[in-house]
């Protein structure tokens, strides 16, 4: 919708053989304009829309589990082994409930070499963390572990060793299955998705379709999948 004024560099830095570089002022080319610029609005708002729902819902999140900060940055620990075989460890980043993929991280886990170990292997992995934390100050605003409470029992041990850094701890257990059966029938169901807190001793129930229930599993799930993915290659 205005002239360029460093035209000529355009020019030269493509190497175009010719005047590209229209200011329309009627016609075809200005309504092609004008139809670029209300695409670019209605996407702005859109982009500003989903963004202070986010926000919002984070917001949300941070005061239902009683957070010290806004969960915009998240990271999740998975575990994955083979019997006591190629033991790994994944760390996958979310911000602003999208992920990171060029800051997904995965561990050979070093201290464990007998038989799976899950709680020595988060507390290696935690410790690790943080030791890259205090040279490159990147903590998160909060650390999921996939695992109950005894995983996010050994994940807090890691952090107490690094009193000058902190941040909001939690775990999220899978749901498992549960056989009832009485004298007429066997039945089969499936305990709900669950996150533990240090300190209390009440899980917090995840319901399907609300946003907590999504923003902690497909965290979780996005975990699981990196770490598998690494312990294939390794396994290999």
């Amino acid at each position: 919708p205005f002239a360029l004024e460093d035209e000529q560099v355009f020019s030269e830095i493509y190497q175009l053989k010719k005047d590209i570089f229209i200011l329309p002022k009627k016609s075809y080319h200005l309504d092609l304009l004008e139809m670029a610029k209300k695409n670019a609005y209605y996407l702005l708002q859109d982009y500003q829309r989903l963004e202070k729902e986010t926000k919002t819902k984070l917001q949300y999140i941070k005061d239902k589990f009683q957070l010290k900060k806004i969960p915009t940055v998240v990271e999740c620990i998975d575990i994955s082994n083979l019997q006591e075989n190629s033991i790994v460890a994944s760390i996958v980043r979310f911000k602003d409930a999208k992920p990171l993929k060029n800051e997904y991280r995965t561990y050979n886990i070093k201290s464990i070499s007998k038989k799976p170990d899950d709680y020595g292997s988060v507390f290696e992995v935690v410790d690790r963390r943080f030791r890259r934390a205090q040279e490159k100050n990147d903590l998160p605003d909060l650390i999921l572990i996939d695992g109950g409470k005894g995983q996010l029992s050994s994940a807090f041990k890691a952090m107490k060793k690094y009193k000058d850094l902190t941040c909001d701890l939690l775990s999220i257990a899978k749901s498992h299955v549960i056989k009832t059966s009485d004298l007429r029938e066997k039945t089969v169901s499936h305990s709900p998705e669950r996150i533990y807190q240090l300190g209390k001793e009440q899980e917090n129930i995840l319901i399907k379709g609300e946003f907590e229930y999504s923003f902690f599993t497909q965290i979780r799930d996005e975990a699981h999948r990196f770490a598998l993915k690494h312990h294939r290659i390794k396994r290999n």
